[in-house]
């Protein structure tokens, strides 16, 4: 006998999406302490996402400029 087609199957991939608030639910106590005390550390970062922090960091500091000489011009009048 053929399953109908409204009947669903479970998603193997379902577990992939579960929020990180779903799985701390999910946890025991002793795991959930285990857990929190887990640091993951920086990640690491390749070439051109350094380039990219370095224009962001620049044009950060143009702005500021920017920001600091028309705020300089408004009090002088």
């Amino acid at each position: 006998m053929a399953e109908s087609p409204s009947a669903k199957e479970p998603d193997p991939g379902a577990a992939d999406r579960l929020s990180p608030a779903d799985v701390l639910s999910l946890l025991e106590p002793d795991q959930l302490v285990s857990a929190k005390r887990h640091h993951f550390g920086r990640r690491a970062v390749v070439g051109w996402q350094t380039v990219l922090f370095w224009v962001l960091r620049l044009y950060w500091l143009a702005v500021l400029a920017v920001a600091v000489v028309a705020a300089l011009r408004a009090i002088k009048g």
